[in-house]
């Protein structure tokens, strides 16, 4: 399994169980799904790239993937507050990953915006992971 769909996995199922986003989001509206939710919030994962490290070895992947709020909330606390839950769900440091020998995380930044249709917030919570499979 590649390094990223073993982060994206392992990404999926920590925000599905951390009591401190599911308080926030239903773990039913958290998924690697494409387009607008039709459910809100909702949590989806967004773009990913992988690249070789920059590094000697050849066996390490840089990882680079977003985790998108999606909020229909007036203004931009609800995302921002889901945000923050994110970031403590998935801590800066080593991760244990199911098929990964090492991993680690740092956030590489974030930033909310809203739709063109000014009914949606998205907060946008980028990653950058050094993996080793």
């Amino acid at each position: 399994m590649s390094a990223e769909l073993a982060l994206q996995r392992h990404v999926v199922a920590a925000l599905r169980s951390a009591p401190g986003v599911t308080s926030l989001v239903p773990a039913t509206n958290i998924a690697d799904e494409h387009g607008r939710p039709e459910r809100f919030p909702a949590i989806r994962l967004g773009e990913s790239a992988s690249f070789p490290a920059d590094l000697d070895e050849s066996f390490h992947d840089l990882v680079s993937f977003d985790v998108v709020v999606w909020s229909a909330s007036a203004g931009t606390g609800e995302a921002k507050t889901i945000a923050a839950a994110i970031r403590a769900a998935l801590p800066v440091g080593i991760w244990r990953v199911p098929g990964l020998r090492h991993c680690r995380a740092k956030i590489a930044g974030q930033h909310v915006t809203r739709d063109a249709a000014k009914d949606t917030v998205r907060a946008v919570v980028a990653f950058d992971v050094v993996a080793q499979s």
